[in-house]
């Protein structure tokens, strides 16, 4: 049994393929298996695929259900001890190795989280996670999973990745883990990938969904929670409310105080 396990999955995204592939091969840590789930895709992935396939432990192309069953088909054929999901896009931080989260440091965690970089239009944004993990913690924020390491062997109690969700089955998992099975969990303060802002949960045309799914789940996983999951949602629309009345009145009163202000230009 290898130590890391690394999974990518991809569809039409060859040139983010090959970034991913590239920040894998050029690590210095070599107790990793490397893992592509392809969902058939029709531009030139597989080419890139067979161009590294000497460098990969096991890679399939073929249509699959969602990103989430492509990512259970990776955890399935995974050997390692922690598995790690590296999306195609997303690369390796060329700072920080491997080997500085898995060598040198004591690691015995179900879950262990290091922080990441979001590239935004071309701007890099800094993710810093939590050293505490808590209820509260998820309902507000997640886990970028790009940065996670999960024990293999979680899986077995917690379960997979939920295949009837679109988009935040990651974060259940999450949430399940700490929250519900008492995971062990272990924040590492390095940025350890860079990420590409385009996932389906950043997108303002998907955030009915997320929320949808993220009640789903407290709805089945945590019903003695729902009416306080209910209340915060009734107090932030109202404080959101409150805050854009307030930002309107000092818009209007910046203005009015501006066309107040003499003249200076030939001061």
């Amino acid at each position: 049994m290898c130590k890391l396990s690394i999974v990518t999955i991809n569809y039409n995204n060859a040139c983010g393929l090959q970034k991913t592939i590239e920040s894998v091969n050029n690590q210095t840590f070599k107790d990793v298996e490397y893992i592509i789930i392809d969902g058939c895709s029709t531009d030139s992935s597989v080419e890139v695929i067979q161009r590294y396939k000497n460098h990969l432990t096991y890679w399939v192309s073929e249509k699959d259900h969602g990103i989430y069953h492509a990512m259970n088909k990776g955890i399935k054929v995974a050997k390692g001890e922690y598995i790690l999901m590296l999306n195609s896009g997303d690369v390796l931080n060329s700072n920080v190795t491997l080997a500085d989260i898995f060598t040198g440091r004591v690691i015995n965690a179900d879950i262990i989280y290091a922080d990441v970089m979001w590239n935004i239009n071309g701007k890099i944004k800094e993710k810093r996670h939590s050293e505490k993990l808590s209820f509260q913690y998820f309902r507000n924020d997640f886990l970028c999973h790009q940065g996670v390491f999960i024990r293999r062997l979680l899986h077995h109690s917690v379960g997979m990745y939920d295949e009837g969700m679109k988009i935040v089955a990651d974060w259940k998992f999450e949430l399940l883990a700490i929250c519900k099975y008492n995971a062990t969990y272990q924040h590492i303060p390095l940025f350890s990938v860079k990420c590409e802002w385009e996932g389906l949960s950043k997108k303002p045309e998907n955030w009915k969904t997320v929320l949808a799914e993220k009640k789903q789940t407290i709805e089945k996983e945590f019903p003695a929670f729902l009416p306080d999951y209910n209340e915060f949602d009734r107090v932030q629309k109202e404080l959101d409310t409150l805050n854009r009345k307030l930002y309107i009145r000092l818009s209007h009163r910046i203005k009015r105080l501006l066309r107040r202000s003499p003249d200076t230009n030939g001061f």
